[in-house]
């Protein structure tokens, strides 16, 4: 038999329990929640830590600039994170004119 510390990830009830076959989740007794091995909850919090999701930093790679006509102007532009390589492509229009000449 080995002792396993659990801890419920709804109601955060710390239990001590000893098993003969190990599960990593088990059912909480206080609440009916999921409850997890808090080793391997440690380690799972430490690789979100580490390997948290990228704050992005764009940069311009590349622009164009097109005139269609004499009303609208079309820029292009090509941008990537400084820190995880991710490419963007924005586009705007300017100058479009909605008005309807009869």
């Amino acid at each position: 038999m080995s002792t396993v510390s659990r801890c419920c990830l709804a109601c955060g009830y710390l239990n001590i329990a000893l098993e003969d076959k190990y599960q990593e989740v088990t059912v909480c007794p206080k609440c009916n929640g999921a409850s997890v091995d808090t080793f391997k909850l440690g380690k799972y919090k430490q690789h979100i830590k580490q390997n948290k999701e990228c704050e992005h930093k764009y940069r311009l790679m590349d622009s164009k600039t097109t005139t269609m006509g004499n009303r609208s102007i079309h820029i292009l532009g090509s941008f990537y994170c400084e820190k995880c390589l991710d490419t963007q492509f924005r586009g705007k229009i300017k100058g479009e004119d909605s008005s309807c000449n009869l």
